[in-house]
């Protein structure tokens, strides 16, 4: 540690308390008096505890804390997220406790089985984009449906009703060659419910549901030169608005 250091912020914080006491402050440089304490506490080794999330206790055998440490010691290999707290352990310790009790909540509060919790985890740690991402069991506990949904696949309960959805996309932007990813995907499934969801009341068949939404699409964007986007399937201006508009033109509603 630095004495010269030490008795310059000795003196400002002297300079500082005769200040207060006669309540001028233009005599005294804070500004430098706080870099110069600051340079202290650094080369001190003070380290700032992390804040704990709960008063719960997790054993160092329990699934949650296990799991909190493959999440701590992969976030700091990969980005040295931790490295501030390697040489205290109150604050290791501390974040250790913090993880655990998010994988606490995903298991014990979102019902999310253990097994699937370590198998998702697993998986996510070892895909190229998620394991630079997934540095905190906060960060993963926020991403489980989708981390879930990219190791096991999106579970679609029509395929043949998405299918379609996505022919009429590809002929809504004069694009064939169309593929949708996993996240638009989930949206031409959301669409196919809405398409159930809207038609079946009325007796209307799915096929005819779809090709009445094409027209509807055409209608109030393509015509309008404006984009349709998977979204647009199954957003509620088109479900709540447009379609029982465009039903009621056609006589329909």
């Amino acid at each position: 540690m630095n004495s010269s250091a030490i008795e310059k912020a000795k003196n400002y914080i002297q300079k500082w308390q005769q200040v207060q006491a006669l309540d001028r402050a233009e005599d005294v440089n804070v500004k430098e008096a706080v870099l110069i304490i600051k340079e202290l506490l650094e080369d001190s080794g003070t380290t700032k505890l992390p804040q704990r999330y709960s008063k719960k206790e997790f054993s160092k055998d329990s699934h949650y804390y296990q799991l909190a440490e493959i999440i701590f010691n992969s976030a700091n290999k990969l980005r040295n997220t931790y490295t501030r707290y390697l040489e205290n352990l109150e604050a290791i310790e501390i974040v250790l406790q913090n993880n655990a009790y998010e994988i606490y909540k995903l298991v014990e509060k979102e019902r999310k089985p253990i097994q699937e919790v370590i198998d998702v985890l697993e998986w996510a740690l070892n895909d190229g984009f998620w394991k630079v991402n997934i540095l905190s069991a906060r960060k993963f506990q926020e991403q489980y449906n989708e981390l879930r949904i990219q190791k096991y696949g999106r579970y679609d309960p029509d395929p043949e009703m998405t299918k379609k959805l996505v022919g009429i996309f590809r002929a809504l932007n004069n694009n064939p060659e169309y593929n949708p990813h996993e996240g638009a995907k989930a949206k031409f499934i959301e669409a196919g419910k809405k398409v159930k969801e809207f038609f079946g009341p009325r007796e209307i068949g799915t096929d005819q549901g779809i090709e009445y939404l094409l027209n509807c699409l055409v209608k109030n964007f393509i015509d309008k030169s404006q984009i349709v986007y998977p979204g647009t399937l199954c957003s509620p201006n088109t479900w709540d608005i447009l379609m029982p508009q465009y039903l009621a033109e056609i006589g329909l509603d």
